[in-house]
């Protein structure tokens, strides 16, 4: 199950633009589309929690954790600058991250340094965004 890929999509189909929601309503957006997420796949949950992670370079991060009698889901979520892109890994976990592109950065260079991970660029609300997962 590709629950990045999934979140991805909603945030494409719903025109959703994350970057300008309080930190309330994206904790609460996050929560909602991880459960709905895993119950399109039929995996029902018991407990959820996500937690934020503080002065990760002084971007947005948080992980969400998901689990039944059977088994924990995890993914991460996180609001980055542009300059950080280069440094991203592919990691074991979930990921999904969004990156504000309207500042003036060299995107083909970004792009290609974007280390073999996935991406998806849009505009969505005026605002171009790149969204790596």
């Amino acid at each position: 199950m590709d629950i990045s890929l999934a979140m991805k999509n909603q945030i494409l189909v719903d025109d959703i633009d994350l970057l300008h929601f309080t930190q309330n309503k994206l904790k609460q957006w996050l929560v909602s589309n991880f459960v709905n997420i895993l119950c399109d796949h039929k995996i029902y949950i018991e407990t959820v929690s996500i937690t934020p992670h503080e002065n990760i370079d002084s971007n947005l991060l948080y992980t969400l954790e998901a689990s039944n009698e059977n088994k924990t889901y995890l993914m991460e979520f996180g609001e980055l600058n542009a300059s950080d892109v280069p440094s991203l890994t592919k990691g074991k976990l979930e990921r999904l991250f969004i990156v504000n592109m309207n500042e003036d950065f060299d995107y083909v260079t970004l792009l290609k340094k974007a280390n073999a991970m996935r991406y998806n660029v849009s505009v969505i609300n005026n605002t171009q965004t790149l969204l790596l997962f």
